[in-house]
């Protein structure tokens, strides 16, 4: 996943990711001849279904269409960038859940290791009505949408959207909607079946990964990205090594300092022998004494 950065100590790695983030912030300014932010994102909110039960969930979908060339970011935008934030607007007693993000692509450059999406994504949210919303009634939902969508520079992006949803004792899947939420489903990670073990030292993470999975890993290329985005250097190579049927990957250190205690979440991204895109695993790294 990660392109190999070459030998670093961690001073030098520091200032190299201070270097990036410093062009990303300046970028934010625009250049002449670049479009408005909503030329290049054409943000939709859409339902899974037209209405929601009383007690019941409706799954809805911000959808980024991206120009081609640009590009948004995951929770973890890497080196550099800024994740897609969604706050939503409720009618009272209804509740939103956390959004469902997508497995992320790689971004490279000579200074960058970042993670997003580009062409389109679907960021899937659950939204709760309350059991004593009365049916027949009409539910206003909206979204305030933000977004940094980069190329060679960088754009922030915000739009304010809305739907309505019926409250009805039936709940049907809006067909015109059901191909863009199958396939925002089958493009999130898996749940892990059991958790990796973790070993940090100054210099590097080193994780073992659950036997399962282990064995389930081909001859691929394998990466591990946290959701925390200061725990690991993004541009450095991860090392998979195997041996009596266990895989560990070691991980250089980004600019969190000191020990590593208890449990991080992040995602295991398996790629097969030609670089494209295999399966992801959401997987919790439990730390060991350090």
């Amino acid at each position: 996943m990660a392109r190999n950065a070459g030998r670093q100590g961690p001073g030098e790695a520091k200032r190299h990711r201070a270097a990036a983030l410093g062009l990303a912030v300046f970028s934010l300014m625009g250049a002449p001849g670049i479009g408005a932010a909503e030329e290049l994102v054409k943000p939709r909110l859409l339902s899974e279904s037209a209405s929601v039960r009383p007690g019941g969930t409706a799954w809805l979908a911000v959808e980024l269409t991206m120009q081609p060339g640009w590009h948004t970011y995951w929770r973890n935008p890497g080196d550099a960038g800024q994740a897609t934030e969604i706050a939503w607007t409720l009618p009272a007693g209804f509740s939103s859940g956390e959004i469902q993000w997508p497995v992320p692509k790689p971004f490279a450059t000579e200074m960058v290791t970042s993670y997003g999406y580009a062409g389109k994504v679907a960021l899937l949210t659950p939204v709760t009505a309350p059991a004593s919303a009365q049916a027949g009634t009409t539910a206003t939902v909206a979204a305030d949408v933000t977004w940094l969508v980069c190329e060679k520079i960088c754009v922030p992006g915000e739009a304010k959207l809305d739907i309505k949803l019926k409250v009805a004792a039936d709940a049907p899947v809006d067909a015109a909607n059901a191909a863009i939420f199958a396939q925002a489903r089958a493009a999130l990670p898996r749940p892990a079946k059991g958790m990796a073990a973790g070993r940090a030292t100054d210099e590097a993470i080193t994780l073992d990964l659950p036997p399962g999975l282990a064995e389930g890993i081909g001859a691929g290329e394998v990466a591990f990205l946290p959701f925390d985005g200061a725990l690991i250097d993004h541009g450095a190579e991860q090392r998979l090594q195997r041996a009596d049927g266990r895989a560990t990957l070691t991980l250089r250190r980004g600019p969190k300092l000191g020990p590593l205690t208890g449990a991080f979440p992040g995602l295991l991204v398996v790629r097969d022998t030609s670089g494209a895109a295999g399966q992801a695993y959401e997987l919790t790294v439990a730390m060991t004494a350090q």
